[in-house]
Formats: C-alpha cells, sequence, structure tokens
C-alpha cells in the first residue's frame, strides 16, 4: 500500500508539471493576440470612458501574462532559486511587480464594472462626471498606489511567508470578486427596472394613439377663440400678441445658448448701427440678432441643422455601442467570477492548513501542488479569455471586429443587418 502511495507522488508531480507547463503556454499563444485584438477593435469606437477602460484592461491583461509567464519560466528552469531565504532585492521587486500588476488588472475591470452601472442608472450625468480625463487620472492615481503597496510589502515581507500570500490574494480576487459581484447584481436590477419602464411606456403610448385617434374621429376642432384672443387685429408671425392688442417680446435660445433671437413688433422710427447686432426691418416687425463665438455657432447650427435620418442613426449606433460595452462587461465579470472563485478558495484553504509556501515542491505535497497549479491555470486564462468572451457574446463587436481586420465599411455590412434578428446581444 505504502509502495503504490509512493509511486504515485511523482505521477501526480509530472502531471502539474505538465498542466503547468501546457498552462502558460497556451494562455500566452491565445491572450496576446487576443487582447491586441480587443484593443484594436475597441480603438475603432468613439472616445469615451468605457473604452479607455476596455484598452486598459487589455494592455494589462497582456502585460500580466508576460510578467507571470516569465516567473514560471524561471521557476522551470531553475535560473534562479525561489525557495531561498535569500534572494536578491532585485528578483523580489521583479516578483512582486508581476503578481501586483494582474492585481491592478483585476480592479480595471471592478472601474469597468462602476461605469456600467453608473452608465445605466444616471445617463444624463454620466457625461458630466465620468470623462475620458478623470478616467485617466483614475488610473495612474491607482497604479501609485499599488506600487506603493508593492513597495511596501516587497520590503516589509517575505514573499515565501503566509501573510504574503494572504494579502495578495485578498486584492486579487478576494475584494475585486465581491464588488463585481454585488455590481453584477444591481445592474441586472436595474436594467430589469428599465424594461419594466420601457414597457409601461409603451403601453402609455398605444393609449395615448388610441384617444387621440377617437379624438379626431369625433370631428373635434379647437375654438378659434382659444387660439387668437378676442379684440386682437393682427397675428405676427414673430412677435405674440396679448387679449388687449399689446406686442409681447418672444425670446428662442438656440443648444449651445451663443445666439438669441429677440423679436418685438414695433414701429421703426429710427435705424441706428450696433456693433455686434444684426438688424432686419420689415413694415411691422424688426428682429434683433445677437451672435457670440462664429465656430461653435456653426458647429451648432450645423448639427441642429442635421436630417432626421442622420440624427437617428447616430443616436441608434449610439445606443448600440453603449449596449455593446454593456453586455461585454457582464460577460467578462461572470467570466471573472466563474475562474476566480476556484483560486481564491485553493488559495485560502492553502492558507488555513498553515503550510509554508515552499512545502509545495516537496515530493509529499504532490497533491496539494497539483491543486495549486490548476489554480494558476484559472489565474492565466482569466486573463487570456477575454478577446474571445466578447467575441462569443456580442455581436456588434464580432461585426466592428470585422470591419477592422478585414478594413470594411459599415455600408458593407447594411445588406446583412436586415436579415439578422434586431434584438442586440
Amino acid at each position: 500500500m505504502n509502495n503504490s502511495t509512493d509511486g504515485e507522488y511523482p505521477s501526480l508531480r509530472a502531471t502539474a508539471d505538465i498542466l503547468d507547463k501546457a498552462s502558460v503556454c497556451f494562455s500566452l499563444i491565445t491572450g496576446i493576440p487576443g487582447n491586441l485584438f480587443i484593443f484594436l477593435t475597441v480603438s475603432s469606437f468613439p472616445a469615451t470612458v468605457a473604452r479607455f477602460h476596455f484598452q486598459l484592461l487589455a494592455a494589462m491583461d497582456s502585460i500580466s501574462l508576460c510578467l507571470l509567464a516569465s516567473i514560471r519560466i524561471i521557476d522551470w528552469y531553475e535560473l534562479v532559486v525561489i525557495n531561498s531565504r535569500y534572494v536578491s532585492v532585485i528578483w523580489k521587486v521583479y516578483f512582486n511587480i508581476a503578481y501586483f500588476t494582474s492585481v491592478y488588472a483585476n480592479w480595471v475591470l471592478v472601474y469597468i464594472a462602476m461605469e456600467r452601472l453608473i452608465a445605466l442608472r444616471y445617463p444624463s450625468q454620466v457625461s458630466i462626471y465620468l470623462t475620458v480625463p478623470r478616467a485617466k487620472a483614475n488610473a495612474v492615481v491607482t497604479a501609485l498606489l499599488m506600487a506603493s503597496f508593492c513597495g511596501i510589502v516587497t520590503v516589509k515581507m517575505h514573499y515565501f511567508g503566509i501573510a504574503w500570500l494572504v494579502i495578495y490574494t485578498t486584492f486579487y480576487t478576494a475584494f475585486p470578486l465581491l464588488i463585481v459581484f454585488i455590481i453584477i447584481w444591481l445592474l441586472l436590477g436595474t436594467m430589469e427596472e428599465q424594461r419594466r419602464d420601457r414597457k409601461l411606456r409603451e403601453k402609455e403610448r398605444e393609449k395615448h394613439n388610441h384617444h387621440h385617434h377617437h379624438h379626431h374621429k369625433d370631428g373635434y376642432k379647437t375654438p378659434l377663440s382659444a387660439v387668437t384672443p378676442t379684440g386682437a387685429a393682427l397675428h405676427s408671425p414673430i412677435g405674440g400678441l396679448t387679449p388687449t392688442g399689446h406686442h409681447t417680446p418672444t425670446m428662442t435660445k438656440s443648444i449651445s445658448g451663443l445666439s438669441k433671437h429677440s423679436a418685438y413688433a414695433v414701429a421703426i422710427k429710427h435705424d441706428k448701427h450696433v456693433p455686434g447686432v444684426t438688424t432686419s426691418v420689415s413694415r411691422q416687425s424688426m428682429t434683433l440678432t445677437f451672435t457670440g463665438n462664429p465656430r461653435k455657432s456653426n458647429a451648432t447650427s450645423e448639427l441642429h441643422h442635421e436630417p432626421p435620418e442622420i440624427q437617428a442613426k447616430r443616436a441608434k449606433e449610439k445606443k448600440e455601442i453603449e449596449s455593446c460595452y454593456t453586455f461585454m462587461m457582464l460577460a467578462l465579470s461572470v467570466t471573472f467570477v466563474l475562474l476566480t472563485i476556484p483560486y481564491t478558495a485553493v488559495e485560502y484553504i492553502y492558507v488555513t492548513s498553515e503550510r509554508v509556501i515552499t512545502d509545495i515542491f516537496d515530493e509529499k505535497q504532490a497533491q496539494m501542488y497539483l491543486i495549486i497549479v490548476i489554480a494558476l491555470t484559472f489565474m492565466f486564462v482569466e486573463h487570456s479569455c477575454n478577446f474571445y468572451v466578447f467575441f462569443l457574446c456580442s455581436r456588434r463587436f464580432r461585426q466592428q471586429f470585422m470591419r477592422v481586420v478585414f478594413r470594411r465599411s459599415p455600408a458593407d455590412d447594411g445588406s446583412k443587418e436586415h436579415e439578422q434578428t434586431k434584438s442586440f446581444v
């Protein structure tokens, strides 16, 4: 019995080594190109906070994969004696930077989830408070905090100790896992609430249209007295009239607030030139136009005079991109939860067993070593699978990826879109 048990340890250790090397190589081969495709595909979207976060996530995942893979390669070929207590400071710094880079990548995912939750719950305030400069400043501050924390851990803790493993696991998976899980729950609740509100509005619209149809069918007309007050002898297309016949000024603002048109139905006795004011005189009215910044006014005028078809197309495209970001975040968050729960559980089980980390290199601990390798495999997959999750779960992401790779224009997809389902994933 003992002989069979003793013979089992080398086979478990060999299996763990094979799985370790296979998972690292597979993650590098699939993860680096996948993250590059994410970066290029998302770069073709309009510049928003969500786009910046997804680009940052792709970059940090690639860096994490390269650094963590280099740690494993050093371990395989024993380039550094990592089970020694006397390790150079350079190696300790490199080791901690490699692992805390992966922590930074997971916290970027937390920022993506928070931004999506705010965008759904407070859509009118997103463009005011969530801006790209602020997102970049937040990314820099997070990097500085992570670097400071990494420096403290490097100086104060030995990375073979249990305390290091507890801190790393807590900040790498435990806290992000809890926050992302809560955000998923709130996000799904918000989406369900919006779905119910949308159905209610549709019902009210149908009821209003039905009432409006019967309203006109009965031949009801608005009395003339309700439109033109008694005693009004003249209706000006520019100025208004009071019931007493006096003219009242009317003021309209453009979208940008840069130009104002004030019309007064008054008799013109004197014509004086005023700088910055254009005077248009007719028999019964005078129009004063105050012009602000010509560049902004022209841009606003062009936006205001866009055909309704173009405005509707832009609004539809913006809505599709926002939905694409939301579903990408949901798919990514669910994948993150499924892959990090096993890793977190294994690490905490290992900590509570009160073993020294170097015990995993002992043949007698082959079973635990195999379990830890499996947990590390989940960690590598979590940094390399994002592109394939996006590609499978988001139709808009697939279309945009094809446009970027094959340099196709949106018009090339127009003939195919009407054949596809209108539901957006």
